[in-house]
């Protein structure tokens, strides 16, 4: 028996917003998207898809959509908007996003403190690329989605994490550093 071709599925995704003190999810917008994965991460189902606007894969959390139906569209191949070929590898795709946040693909390097070495290779795989920095520390190079979501999860480090490189994402670390240090007001 053939598999059957896949569709996209339509939905409305919803955000929370504040109304009369309280939080609740706002009307929606209707999207159309091709599905290829669907994800766990930090106890949160995922869908990871294209929404056939961009040239992308976006991430949709399941509990955010409503009206799920399946339409007679045909599934826009993963080959068109990301590295994979044969298969949407999940375990590569959620290795390299962060919060379930996507961006653009870039090479990283960080040093890292001694002490974070599991946590970076619980995240990146033992398959990763270290090198002794000092006796202190190490550096890491990866190939991550530079987001929003790879600049919170570098935040929690501290300064146990320093970004080398590339110099985009540095800029983004400065330009948060600065604005938590006005947010708390400090000179």
């Amino acid at each position: 028996m053939p598999f059957p071709a896949l569709k996209k599925i339509s939905f409305c995704y919803h955000h929370n917003v504040i109304v009369n003190q309280r939080a609740q999810l706002d009307e929606g917008k209707k999207l159309i998207i091709s599905p290829y994965a669907l994800l766990w991460h930090n106890d949160k189902y995922y869908l990871a898809g294209n929404y056939e606007k961009y040239n992308n894969i976006s991430n949709y959390r399941i509990d955010r959509m409503k009206h799920v139906e399946l339409t007679d569209l045909s599934v826009r191949p993963f080959s068109e908007v990301s590295d994979y070929r044969e298969c949407f590898d999940t375990t590569d795709y959620a290795r390299k996003s962060f919060h379930m946040f996507h961006g653009e693909q870039e090479r990283i390097v960080l040093r890292c403190s001694n002490d974070l070495i599991d946590v970076i290779v619980d995240k990146f795989g033992r398959n990763i690329e270290l090198s002794c920095h000092d006796r202190n520390a190490f550096t890491v190079r990866a190939s991550v989605f530079v987001s929003d979501g790879l600049v919170e999860w570098l935040m929690q480090h501290g300064d146990r994490v320093v970004v080398l490189s590339p110099k985009r994402l540095k800029e983004k670390m400065i330009h948060q550093i600065d604005a938590m240090r006005t947010a708390y007001q400090i000179t």
